[in-house]
């Protein structure tokens, strides 16, 4: 339960006031006026915002008038800051295009504990006003937070001033389109003894407080408090937006409904002495755009690219037919997570009407640029596949890089580990079926010109079961194009069902899938995944005897003949006694008189 702060009571009783007396704008005023503000998680949790300290040995800090930061003294910040011109709803402003969160620390005039719940956003962390005067902002933390291999993470904060009407902030370094740009507050981490004090009450807010309370002396008591509009309250400075949340009734009645007083200064530094450039940004700093129940929020996907530091990123953004191949973010609707991996989580969901699978990146890796570059070249690889066996790529969709997703079609069935699982009394007739279908997505796959591909990472729980029981190839997060010159030794995949060339860390080749397929027949004969009966050895011990004593996964004494001996083929040591998939293709054919 939240506690009040002592000096808000202190400040009540000099006026003979109580909390309850306020109207709801009062109460929102004064809880802004304490620095109590709301962060951007969807919670009814308000955070402590510290000011500057007044002097090097003072307690108190400056007033929340005193937040904004200066066009000039932002630009200042580092040699690579920019800002963008915008105008929209009858007004002119610039906000951030370019900044390095490593450096703006410097400029900031609060601070936010960075124990507070914020979300991730990819929005801007300073902006002017360009909010109109009818509309009534609603404060909030945000985080800004980015990790690279190329620069130095950083860890900022910010107070967005966004009415809440409004979905979410419009990302940075672009225009808002269809919505206004809100005055936004940098604020640093919050460390005690660096400056940083709690705020002092503003001459303003107590000046209304002392209205109240003569106006409770000379006025008959009223039955129902009435909530004036902005216009009908003392004028307040720009920086002296007020509100986050009203009364602890209010929490639950007005679902923290804001509201800020205040009066516009005019926009002096805004458009017309903007002397800033646009460049390409230095970093860039992780986003979680959902809101509580895990569902992007809406937003219209701008064609401008976001520039970075990486050169696969930025082909990737430009690139004329993966532009074909865009969704609008806001038509991609999650529903509910279906699977969780390692890199990657897998949501059901829906595109223009139809059920949808939606792979995304997983909340703790958004923020890794190499995990980005990754999932970008799965999706062009995706996008230039097409194989009745291999799951259908429908297009991908994105409002800031963090919050890529890839959209496929979705199979009722699931994988084909949980089907088996699920259908314990599927015949061979099915399997087969099953199995051929995997084969052909192989055969495909490694016929590509100029350069074949390598699934290296095949195994049950990457294959899909469609609603006519045939397999479809998913997955893939470790494919790579193979060039004839290359030389590849990094040893990927899941080991159980990894050649023993690739565990050795040796040159590997397409024949390491046919590999892997073997394990697949043996899951489809068990159900169950390789080793299984091996229950009590450790993964390294098997994986050791793979390589070195040419262990090989057991199967069932009911298991047909010819799949048993099709399998062994796959699983031999040498990758030139494995037959390619092709010729896996042809002997299930024949097999079946298909």
């Amino acid at each position: 339960m939240l506690q009040w702060p002592k000096k808000m009571f202190k400040t009540l009783s000099a006026t003979k006031l109580t909390f309850d007396e306020l109207s709801p704008l009062a109460q929102r005023a004064l809880l802004w006026d304490m620095g109590l503000v709301r962060v951007n998680d969807g919670s009814f949790t308000l955070q402590q915002v510290y000011t500057r300290c007044t002097n090097e040995n003072s307690t108190t800090g400056a007033t929340m008038e005193n937040l904004m930061v200066p066009k000039e003294k932002f630009l200042a910040t580092d040699q690579s800051a920019s800002i963008i011109e915008c105008s929209g709803f009858g007004y002119s402003f610039v906000r951030q295009q370019v900044s390095n969160g490593v450096n703006l620390d410097v400029a900031a005039n609060c601070a936010v504990s960075k124990a507070n719940p914020s979300t991730n956003s990819h929005s801007s962390m300073w902006a002017q006003d360009g909010v109109p005067s009818t509309d009534v902002p609603f404060p909030k933390i945000h985080r800004h937070q980015w990790n690279s291999t190329d620069g130095p993470p950083f860890l900022f904060f910010s107070v967005h001033t966004l009415p809440e009407k409004y979905d979410d902030e419009w990302p940075w370094g672009s225009c808002p389109e269809n919505k206004p740009g809100s005055l936004t507050f940098p604020c640093r981490v919050y460390e005690e003894s660096k400056g940083m004090c709690l705020p002092s009450p503003s001459t303003a807010m107590n000046n209304w407080l002392n209205a109240i309370a003569r106006a409770k002396t000379t006025s008959p008591p009223a039955t129902t408090t009435p909530v004036p509009s902005p216009t009908q309250a003392p004028s307040l400075s720009t920086g002296a937006v007020v509100g986050i949340v009203a009364g602890a009734v209010a929490f639950v009645a007005c679902g923290l409904l804001c509201f800020i007083l205040r009066r516009r200064k005019a926009r002096a530094d805004a458009i017309n002495d903007n002397d800033g450039t646009p460049t390409t940004t230095t970093a860039m700093y992780n986003s979680s755009l959902q809101n509580s129940s895990g569902q992007p929020r809406s937003h219209h996907a701008s064609a401008q690219p976001i520039q970075t530091n990486s050169s696969k990123l930025n082909s990737f953004q430009v690139d004329a037919y993966l532009c074909t191949r865009r969704l609008p973010y806001s038509s991609v609707v999650q529903t509910r997570m279906l699977s969780k991996g390692a890199f990657g989580e897998v949501w059901i969901g829906s595109y223009d009407g139809m059920t949808v699978a939606i792979k995304k990146i997983l909340d703790a890796k958004r923020n890794d640029e190499t995990e980005l570059e990754c999932f970008a070249e799965e999706i062009r690889l995706m996008a230039s596949l097409s194989h009745p066996n291999i799951v259908t790529f429908i297009g991908f969709a994105w409002n800031t890089l963090q919050n890529m997703c890839c959209v496929v079609e979705y199979m009722q069935h699931g994988d084909l580990g949980s089907y088996l699982v699920a259908h314990p009394k599927t015949n061979w007739n099915e399997k087969l079926v099953l199995a051929v279908g995997i084969a052909r997505a192989l055969a495909y796959l490694h016929a590509l010109v100029p350069n074949k591909i390598i699934h290296r990472d095949l195994k049950a729980k990457n294959v899909l079961v469609s609603d006519q029981l045939e397999a479809k190839l998913s997955d893939f997060g470790i494919s790579k194009e193979r060039t004839t010159d290359d030389t590849m030794t990094a040893g990927v995949g899941t080991s159980y069902w990894t050649a023993p060339e690739v565990l050795s860390g040796h040159r590997y080749s397409e024949l390491a899938d046919v590999y892997s397929f073997g394990c697949v027949l043996n899951e489809l004969d068990t159900h169950n995944i390789p080793y299984a009966n091996l229950k009590g050895v450790p993964a390294m011990t098997i994986v050791q005897r793979v390589t070195t004593q040419g262990l090989r996964p057991t199967f069932n004494d009911s298991c047909p003949k010819l799949v048993k001996d099709l399998a062994m083929q796959c699983l031999s040591t040498s990758p030139r006694d494995r037959p390619t998939a092709a010729e896996i293709v042809r002997l299930i054919e024949m097999w079946k008189g298909w």
